[in-house]
């Protein structure tokens, strides 16, 4: 058996904005230290958190507030929230990208803003525990607490509604779907029939 694939075509022009956004970018970046020009994990998150290392800063949304699960050893799991401008529909609990090593929670306000206001749902972003210093299944573990708390009394008083999504993006999108395998497998509970 075997499989073709044909992308789509595009327009002349939406492929001419493609490449001078990619070569924006490439210009802007070529200068930049790259991640494996620094000494450690650390060193790079912080450089992409301070905006220096060939990005601009995440921009924060200030209305975003924090709340905290507890993880099974007992510390705290924190969630970054970002409500819709009307009354919520549920809650979406985020999972970052970055190859389980960079990135968090507060990375993403731009975009999860965007999301909660078109969508009515309220995000839930999990600062969940990186490699190197935290190996698996360490953030993985993270993130099925945070369901869990979410899915609890408490979670859903404390971030305003129930679960209703999982999501991520890369990395975030395996643990948003190891999230929902634990649940199904582990937790198993008429509660979680609505989480999609």
């Amino acid at each position: 058996m075997s499989v073709n694939v044909r992308p789509k075509p595009v327009s002349h022009q939406v492929r001419a904005t493609r490449l001078e956004l990619v070569d924006r970018l490439e210009k802007q970046l070529a200068n930049a230290k790259q991640w494996y020009d620094f000494d450690n994990p650390q060193d790079y998150r912080n450089a992409r958190a301070e905006g220096t290392h060939g990005f601009d800063r995440p921009k924060l949304n200030d209305q975003a507030r924090l709340v905290y699960a507890t993880r099974r050893d007992g510390q705290r799991i924190e969630l970054r929230v970002i409500g819709p401008p009307g009354p919520s529909k549920g809650v979406f609990l985020h999972f970052h990208a970055g190859g389980f090593v960079i990135g968090s929670n507060a990375s993403y306000d731009g975009y999860l803003t965007r999301l909660s206001e078109a969508s009515g749902l309220t995000v839930a972003s999990v600062e969940y525990r990186l490699a190197p210093e935290h190996p698996f299944p360490a953030g993985r573990d993270d993130c099925v607490d945070a369901a869990l708390y979410a899915l609890s009394a408490r979670g859903i008083s404390d971030l305003g509604a129930p679960l209703r999504v999982l999501g991520g993006e890369s990395a975030g999108a395996w643990l948003a779907v190891a999230v929902a395998l634990e649940l199904r497998d582990t937790h198993q509970s008429r509660d979680h029939d609505e989480v999609f």
